[in-house]
């Protein structure tokens, strides 16, 4: 850290591990070591998310806005589990609230009708985009994409039951709608820092 506070070339930190970099970047923060707060926070960032849970509470601590909603939704409910005796109560308490908030957009999204049917078309593609199973589909991969309840990428998540371009009109139609119901239930989700 002194080596930032020297008129002299500042060192690399790009090759250090975590557990070097954590307490580095809350030295330079409690000491204001002003040329080195930026970059620390900036591979801060890059741990992420590996190191959501921590880099949450780094970031809430002193008041890096836009770390806090990348870091955010990263935190797992394993990563929570594990560090309940160790987070702060406002850590704890900010992460409930978000999640309560992004499970009521999931459930709306996985509560929809299905974008999917039975049509009397013989060439209606039920079957092939997924059948009754539709719903299991999706919540495996919410579920195993990682992030809060499991959702990284709510596009990525969401896209999951694309379908093709040259599928009947009747499944195209139905799955387009559908998502848009669902993209409009996730966009609705604030930015993690507004709950604090």
């Amino acid at each position: 850290m002194f080596q930032y506070v020297y008129p002299r070339l500042q060192p690399s930190i790009e090759n250090i591990d975590f557990e070097t970099l954590a307490p580095l970047a809350e030295a330079v923060e409690k000491y204001q070591v002003y040329p080195a707060l930026r970059l620390c926070t900036i591979m801060m960032k890059n741990t992420l998310p590996n190191h959501a849970l921590e880099v949450l509470e780094y970031s809430m601590k002193h008041g890096h806005t836009a770390l806090i909603d990348l870091a955010g939704p990263l935190v797992t409910l394993e990563m929570m589990s594990n560090a309940t005796t160790t987070v702060s109560p406002e850590v704890l308490q900010a992460w409930v609230r978000f999640h309560r908030i992004w499970n009521k957009a999931l459930c709306i999204v996985v509560e929809c009708d299905s974008p999917f049917h039975r049509s009397k078309d013989n060439g209606c593609e039920w079957e092939r985009y997924g059948g009754d199973g539709w719903k299991a589909k999706i919540l495996i991969s919410l579920l195993g994409s990682g992030g809060i309840m499991g959702v990284n990428s709510n596009i990525s998540a969401l896209q999951l039951i694309s379908v093709e371009s040259r599928a009947t009109h009747c499944c195209r139609t139905a799955a387009e709608t559908w998502q848009a119901k669902a993209r409009a239930a996730m966009e609705k989700v604030p930015a993690f820092s507004t709950v604090l």
